[in-house]
């Protein structure tokens, strides 16, 4: 986790991700289209080097002080 440059907006999907949203929710949450959250989470899945959204919560559930400190 450590490391890894996240923008505002993949931050803000990642934080709703890692809470349980869908990317519906997600998208009506940040008043965005379900397109652009998938743009977000393949550029996340990318940095974060994983393949799947599980992968990706699980990260953000092992260290959300680092995702925080971003802001």
């Amino acid at each position: 986790m450590m490391g890894v440059k996240m923008t505002r907006s993949e931050r803000m999907v990642f934080l709703l991700l890692c809470n349980g949203l869908s990317n519906k929710q997600i998208a009506d949450r940040l008043i965005v289209s379900e397109n652009t959250v998938r743009f977000h989470l393949k550029r996340l899945y990318a940095k974060l080097g994983v393949r799947c959204r599980a992968h990706a919560v699980a990260l953000g559930s092992v260290s959300p002080v680092a995702i925080a400190a971003q802001a």
